[in-house]
């Protein structure tokens, strides 16, 4: 946990740095429109598989058959931190292949969960 927070710190605190205006590392608004719309997507992933890892069904390898809801919580937050944080630091063009590269990824999983049977459900 110590290293799960250590590793959110230093993220918060790149964050911070400024980049000069038309710079290829300039975030603009389309950038926060994309990495809103992968986080979605993520945070929509993340509620199906809660409910596919108490049928044992999940199969992303690193989750494992049943991943408990503790492992889920730790991982979903950290692949959208790890996300943002390698968008902020990737200049443009690579910046958008990488947003775009995981939302259609995203977008495919959540479609097939749903195929599945396992809504979005608040």
């Amino acid at each position: 946990m110590k290293i799960f927070i250590l590793i959110c710190a230093l993220l918060f605190v790149g964050c911070a740095t400024p980049y000069k205006k038309g710079s290829v590392h300039e975030w603009t608004t389309f950038d926060t429109a994309a990495e809103l719309s992968v986080v979605s997507l993520m945070a929509v992933d993340w509620n199906q598989t809660i409910r596919i890892g108490r049928d044992c069904i999940e199969t992303n390898p690193i989750l494992g058959r049943c991943p408990s809801k503790t492992k889920l919580t730790l991982y979903f937050p950290s692949m959208m931190l790890g996300h943002a944080a390698v968008a902020w630091y990737s200049p443009q063009p690579l910046r958008m292949f990488w947003q775009g590269f995981y939302f259609f990824y995203e977008a495919g999983t959540v479609r097939k969960n749903a195929q599945l049977g396992y809504q979005l459900r608040f």
